[in-house]
């Protein structure tokens, strides 16, 4: 799993504002998913992860390199002055529900239930009213 793998297979989108980049992000990663090679990457992770320093450097390359990549569309929202979330709470709110609903074959993921993921992901991003 190298840098070529990642950025090109699901890039990380720059529209100009956070909320169309994180709905196109996360519509990538279910397309990516839901398709024939699906679970692929995270599988390999996994495997990775089990085939000692080797394979534990390779996987750790990999989810910087994502993590770094996450941040960039992050950091460009802030400098907008948008109120982005925690580069975490996109793999708690997003990305874990649709890998999640692969693994356990609990439906399709349609343009509506990413469009949810993100609209909650963004309400708990911004700053509550007193």
């Amino acid at each position: 799993m190298d840098r070529i793998v990642v950025t090109t297979n699901s890039p990380i989108p720059d529209t100009g504002g956070l909320d169309s980049d994180l709905r196109g992000y996360a519509a990538g990663v279910a397309r990516d998913i839901s398709g024939p090679d699906g679970l692929a990457v995270p599988r390999l992770a996994m495997a990775l992860s089990q085939s000692g320093a080797i394979g534990a450097d390779a996987r750790d390359r990999f989810i910087d390199e994502r993590r770094r990549q996450i941040q960039q569309m992050l950091d460009r929202a802030a400098t907008r002055g948008e109120n982005p979330p925690a580069a975490l709470d996109i793999l708690d709110h997003l990305l874990a529900p649709l890998y999640i609903r692969i693994l356990f074959g609990m439906g399709p993921l349609t343009p509506g239930y990413i469009d949810s993921l993100v609209d909650r992901l963004l309400a708990t991003s911004r700053p509550k009213s007193v």
